[in-house]
């Protein structure tokens, strides 16, 4: 079964720069796709934007922005030795570049009707053409696109519910299987994203964000203090109940039995992990649901070049890119 949409090949050899614009963060890469072989992904990058002690749009705009000229600029100086390679040089050569936004800058419209884009993508689309000229730019939301990639990573005839972590909110798009394909019947949001364990680690003790960052790694790999496993346990719940009302009113329209959660590592697993340990989520799927997050090496079967540490919703942007949007 073709997940949302049938897939399109590439009829000439191009390369795309891939921009991927979060409310925590901001990455980048270049995808050189090529009729009849998988992707190479190079030049990537991501910079976090600092823990706002607000959620003020304009304040999270303003250093979106600054990030985003950061990785590009990168990206650019990645294009440019490239081109100075006779061999490699269009491999350096971008021909696209496609935007892929979280909110508030992109939003997923499941009517027939084109939403009316924020304002700040304007600016991000002015940044991307300051770096690489008048080329062809593309935006996407990124709940779109882990919407169409999460089933490839996870194949099965049931209905899907994704769980699409960012930053600062939490979407869940609702995949119904009408018979020949994936159909999106609902989306809700909640305002609770990656930011939230992180602020939760640091209003239960003295540290630093960068220790925050460091204590959820180590939460991870189940080598986390006591404390920290204690504070996670704790936010893991709220986060659940949240997801439940809300998955509650989704799963009436179609009885998804799985959940699938897309986030940066390893934010993913700790969400997936709390829904999947909630009594109160366990109620919504009383024939044994399963709930799993999607990994980097989920993905790194499509690629066949890709960096040593691997950025999940790059590679995931690049699939759909070279699926659905590159001709």
């Amino acid at each position: 079964m073709s997940p949302l949409f049938g897939r399109k090949k590439n009829t000439s050899e191009k390369t795309v720069l891939i921009l991927d614009v979060e409310n925590g963060s901001v990455g980048a890469c270049l995808a050189r796709l090529s009729p009849g072989s998988a992707p190479k992904v190079f030049g990537e990058t991501r910079r976090a934007i600092p823990l706002q002690t607000t959620r003020d749009t304009d304040a999270i705009a303003g250093a979106i922005l600054q990030a985003s000229e950061k990785v590009l600029a990168h990206v650019a100086e990645v294009a440019a030795r490239v081109r100075s390679h006779d061999s490699l040089a269009s491999a350096g050569e971008v021909s696209q570049v496609v935007i892929f936004l979280s909110p508030p800058w992109g939003a997923l419209s499941i009517v027939d009707r084109a939403l009316e884009p924020h304002p700040f993508v304007g600016r991000i689309k002015k940044t991307a053409e300051a770096f690489f000229g008048s080329v062809s730019v593309r935006t996407e939301p990124f709940s779109l696109m882990a919407a169409y990639t999460a089933p490839i990573m996870f194949p099965s005839d049931e209905h899907y519910l994704v769980s699409v972590i960012s930053g600062e909110v939490t979407e869940l798009v609702l995949l119904e299987n009408v018979g020949s394909h994936l159909k999106i019947t609902g989306h809700a949001s909640m305002p609770f994203g990656r930011h939230y364990p992180l602020r939760t680690l640091l209003s239960h003790g003295q540290i630093s964000e960068a220790e925050a960052r460091s204590a959820l790694n180590l939460h991870g790999r189940g080598t986390a203090p006591r404390g920290v496993t204690e504070a996670l346990h704790t936010a893991g719940r709220e986060v659940a109940r949240e997801f439940s009302s809300l998955a509650t009113e989704l799963l009436a329209h179609a009885p998804a039995k799985k959940v699938v959660v897309v986030a940066e590592e390893p934010v993913g697993e700790w969400f997936a992990r709390s829904f999947a340990e909630s009594p109160t989520v366990a109620k919504l799927f009383p024939d044994a649901g399963e709930v799993r997050a999607v990994r980097a090496r989920h993905a790194l079967p499509f690629m066949s070049v890709h960096a040593r540490r691997p950025d999940l919703p790059l590679l995931l942007e690049v699939l759909f890119t070279d699926t659905q949007l590159a001709r």
